[in-house]
C-alpha cells in the first residue's frame, strides 16, 4: 500500500513528508500528524536511516486496512559513533479518507530484540 512511499520518505531524509501518509489523529510514538512529523525529522537529522519493511500480510475491510510488517534498519549518526541495528515487527491500521486516500491510523511496533542498557 503505502509501504514503499514511507520507507523512502524515511530513508531519503524528508521527514517533513511522512506527514503526508498520517492521518490528522494518527497515534504513533507521538499523537497527530504535526508530532509524528517533528519526531520523524528530529530522526533524520541525526541519523542515516537505512530501512527495509516487509509487508508479512495485508487485510482490507471496507474503509479500514490493517498491515502486519517485519523491518530492518541500521541508524549511522551522522555526528560520527557506532550504528544502531534493529529488526521487529509491526502492525499499522490504516484509514481510507473522503478523498479515496488511504492515511496511517495507528502504529504499533516492538523490536525482536531489545537493545544493551
Amino acid at each position: 500500500m503505502a509501504t514503499e512511499i514511507r520507507s523512502a520518505l524515511i530513508a531519503t531524509g524528508e521527514g517533513r513528508g511522512s506527514g503526508g501518509c498520517v492521518g490528522q489523529g494518527v497515534l504513533f510514538v507521538y499523537t497527530g500528524r504535526e508530532a509524528v512529523r517533528s519526531w520523524t525529522q528530529d530522526l533524520v537529522n541525526q541519523f542515516a536511516i537505512q530501512l527495509t519493511i516487509n509487508s508479512e500480510e495485508v487485510e482490507v475491510f471496507g474503509d479500514w486496512a490493517f498491515v502486519r510488517t517485519t523491518y530492518t534498519t541500521a541508524l549511522t549518526p551522522k555526528a560520527g559513533g557506532e550504528v544502531v541495528e534493529e529488526s521487529g515487527k509491526n502492525i499499522w491500521i490504516w484509514k481510507r479518507e473522503a478523498d479515496g486516500s488511504w492515511k496511517l491510523a495507528r502504529n504499533i511496533w516492538n523490536l525482536d530484540n531489545q537493545p544493551a542498557m
